[in-house]
């Protein structure tokens, strides 16, 4: 069943529900057809393409940041960082600690990041 009938059903049903004069129901029932098929807008529809749109930019926007990690990465072995990213943050127990977090919590597949607390907002919360 399409979009367009199953939202022309739901206004019958209300008439039929709401309405006792069978003239003024048929009245009724006419005008919600020619609305529906005049000014028919297909919600569903636009919500499904707006799903899409948002996760191709969604992943466009993990892949960007999984770049500039590796790039980050990249730095701190070129540049023989590795002893100050073992290093204590006030959040953890190494600065590395971070880069693999935004890692974990950019894998949409991986579900482990969905019970951490912000380092802002007490634990308490």
């Amino acid at each position: 069943m399409k979009t367009q009938e199953i939202k022309l059903m739901i206004i019958e049903n209300y008439i039929d529900h709401y309405t006792s004069d069978d003239v003024e129901r048929e009245g009724m029932k006419e005008n919600a057809l020619m609305y529906v098929e005049e000014d028919f807008n297909d919600e569903v529809e636009d919500y499904k393409l707006s799903l899409s749109t948002n996760t191709k930019e969604i992943n466009q926007r993990l892949a960007m940041i999984q770049d500039d990690i590796n790039a980050i990465r990249e730095f701190i072995y070129a540049n023989d960082l590795q002893d100050k990213f073992h290093l204590p943050t006030a959040q953890c127990d190494e600065a590395i600690t971070h880069l693999n977090n935004i890692e974990i919590a950019c894998d949409l597949n991986d579900k482990e990041s969905l019970s951490w607390k912000l380092f802002t907002q007490p634990l308490n919360k």
